[in-house]
């Protein structure tokens, strides 16, 4: 994370998802400010940063009653009554402990008139419940489109919902897309793949995989709530004594054995996945496949 790569990756995630986001119809790229109209000659393909933007986390309730720990970057309005896209990334990687990890995720799309908004998967990070069985589980595709149901009909939203992610967030992008919620727009899966056997980390290319995030995943999600870390009845039965989910993937090294297999005859009807890979992944056929 020292050098410049990653730094460069994601300036180019940022223009992905803004042509993407752009051309899906989520927002129209509002003008430049005065002074910075040479700037945005130069670059045409990305919208210029004409807006201040506040961030503040709030809750997602769901219908059992759990509710997910959201982090808004919120752009201000120029003009009375003004409201904006929703970018929704849906992760299990503690949102609030890490903030500094990459500082501009949550500043170039507010900037740009858009709305980030960061959640944490149940059972993680800040949010509330239990750990799911496994990853891009039934329940977390089902919280996912309720996310994207309350984020549309929000005050400060135009009802329009992009989901974007790399990795994780590109994964269960892929998912929920192919649930075709009304809200979703358009989505942008970076090292992500529809199928979860071949290409995902665990079996790849069919044969079993261990590396260090198989271990560190498992320990992430033994931890307690963010901030107070209550170690209480609740957090060991939500939390603590949650089954591994390495062992429940070394346990069923057969494809299909877990039903995640998702086939891409299924179409998001709104707008197709735009994707970009990196070829140093397991992730390397999905642009051929989406």
């Amino acid at each position: 994370m020292h050098s410049r790569w990653p730094s460069l990756f994601l300036q180019r995630t940022f223009r992905c998802l803004a042509v993407v986001f752009v051309n899906a119809g989520l927002v129209a790229a509002p003008k430049a400010a005065a002074g910075n109209s040479g700037a945005a000659a130069s670059q045409p393909d990305v919208t210029p940063p004409v807006y201040e933007f506040t961030v503040e986390r709030a809750w997602l309730p769901m219908r059992d009653g759990v509710r997910l720990s959201v982090t808004l970057s919120k752009p201000t309005p120029r003009s009375p009554g003004e409201t904006f896209p929703v970018l929704l990334d849906l992760l299990p990687y503690r949102k609030d402990e890490f903030p500094e990890r990459h500082p501009s995720y949550f500043a170039y799309f507010p900037r740009r008139g858009y709305i980030m908004a960061t959640v944490d998967i149940r059972g993680t990070g800040s949010s509330e419940g239990m750990v799911p069985p496994r990853e891009y589980s039934e329940i977390e595709m089902e919280d996912a489109v309720a996310c994207i149901q309350q984020l549309a009909q929000a005050a400060w939203s135009n009802g329009n919902v992009g989901m974007w992610g790399i990795s994780w967030g590109g994964f269960n992008a892929i998912q929920v897309a192919m649930r075709r919620p009304p809200e979703l727009k358009a989505i942008l899966a970076m090292d992500a793949t529809d199928d979860l056997y071949h290409d995902d980390v665990h079996f790849i290319d069919g044969a079993f995989h261990v590396d260090q995030y198989e271990l560190s995943i498992d320990t992430d999600l033994g931890l307690p709530r963010w901030p107070d870390y209550f170690c209480d009845e609740a957090y060991f039965e939500n939390r603590f004594n949650a089954y591994p989910w390495f062992l429940t993937y070394i346990t069923q090294q057969k494809d299909g054995e877990r039903d995640q297999t998702y086939p891409v005859s299924i179409h998001h009807d709104v707008k197709p996945p735009w994707s970009a890979w990196d070829e140093r992944t397991a992730q390397r056929n999905e642009f051929v496949q989406l």
